[in-house]
């Protein structure tokens, strides 16, 4: 889908780059309550999270916005977005455009750290 010099690509590479340097730090210290997490992630890891996360929404959402302009009806589904927007067309109450970008994340993240430990 990439070509591994291209801009977008690139930028992709960094957020995820950054989303795994802030989450080292915060699984150092992920024993005990929530509140303890985030009274101890230190100011930049805490800002570099929060920019990373937006940085992969927008990426995300351009992908997004570029399928829905490009296929009307989604009668024809080629891939898992195509499905997801179908259902998100036909079910608005139980689906939606941000929980489609925060599960496209989470599996771009969890594909990134699996597929990075396989390679190495």
């Amino acid at each position: 889908m990439f070509d591994v010099n291209d801009r977008e690509y690139i930028k992709l590479r960094r957020h995820a780059h950054n989303f795994f340097v802030a989450n080292t730090h915060l699984n150092g210290i992920l024993y005990g309550n929530l509140f303890r997490i985030f009274a101890k992630l230190k100011r930049k890891h805490y800002e570099l999270m929060k920019r990373t996360r937006i940085g992969l929404n927008i990426f995300f959402l351009n992908i997004i916005s570029e399928r829905i302009r490009k296929s009307d009806n989604f009668e024809e589904c080629c891939d898992l977005l195509d499905h997801y927007l179908k259902a998100i067309k036909a079910e608005e109450e139980y689906f939606d455009l941000e929980n489609l970008i925060v599960n496209f994340t989470l599996m771009f993240t969890a594909g990134t750290d699996t597929s990075s430990l396989t390679l190495k």
